[in-house]
Order: structure tokens, then sequence, then C-alpha cells
């Protein structure tokens, strides 16, 4: 006899018991699995359209803008501080290593071509504006 011969013999001198037990086992584990993979993959697919829509908001509002690499140029004694509109627009500035992040009352008083001509890259969220230059925050350093 052949391997499929014996496979279906077996399968046809299972008794009913058997049977009605193997579709109970089917019915009680194997269902109840695949129900659970379906909701959670549902669930995730909703997240992940929940926060695209989030940040699309978010960039369009402006909460977001994507950093603008500037081209490099030297510099020497510039005042930095006068590209973020003037001391009276500036609320607070911090330092970390290179980076340094400037926060004013009116972003639109800050001057980004000037910024990027010096070749400071800026990032903005909000009335927050991070540069990246070892020149300005050496700068800030020595004040």
């Amino acid at each position: 006899m052949k391997v499929e011969e014996l496979i279906m013999l077996y399968f046809l001198s299972i008794e009913p018991n058997a049977k009605l037990v193997l579709m109970v086992i089917g019915i009680c584990c194997i269902l109840p699995i695949l129900v659970i993979g379906l909701i959670l993959l549902g669930k995730i697919i909703y997240k992940h359209r929940i926060n695209m829509r989030k940040l699309r908001e978010m960039e369009k509002n402006g909460d977001i803008v994507k950093e603008k690499k500037a081209k490099k140029t030297k510099t020497s004694n510039v005042n930095y501080l006068a590209f973020f509109g003037g001391d009276n627009n500036i609320v607070s500035i911090s330092k970390n290593l290179s980076r340094v992040s400037v926060e004013v009352k009116d972003v639109k008083l800050v001057d980004f071509d000037a910024l990027k001509n010096e070749g400071i890259g800026v990032m903005v969220t909000r009335n927050t504006i991070k540069c990246s230059s070892q020149a300005f925050a050496d700068q800030i350093s020595d004040k």
C-alpha cells in the first residue's frame, strides 16, 4: 500500500466520537487564535492610520518642520543672536554640545535665510528654533 492510501484509511477509520473531539479542539483552540490574530492586526492598522493622520495634521499646522541643511561658510565674529529678532524676541537659550535651542516669542521675526547662509542647520518646533553650529555654540559659551 502507498502512504496516501494508509492516511486515507486512518482518517476513515476514526470513530465518530474521535472526529467530534477533533472538531471541538479545532473550534476551541485554533479558531480563537485566528480571531485574536485578526483583531490585533486590525488594531495595528487602525493605530497606524491615526498616527499618520496626526503627523500630517501637525505638519500642516506647522508644528513640525523638517530640518533644513545649509551650506557651510566660515564665520568669525557674527552676532548670531541678531538673527533671532533681537534680544526682545528671545525668551531663553539652552546649549548642548554643538546644538543650541533658542526659544523666541515670535517665530516670524527670525531670519532663517541668514542662519542658513551662515551654515547653521535649523529645525523649528513651535516657538523653539534648534540650531546645529559649533561656532554659534562657542559664541553662546563665551557670553
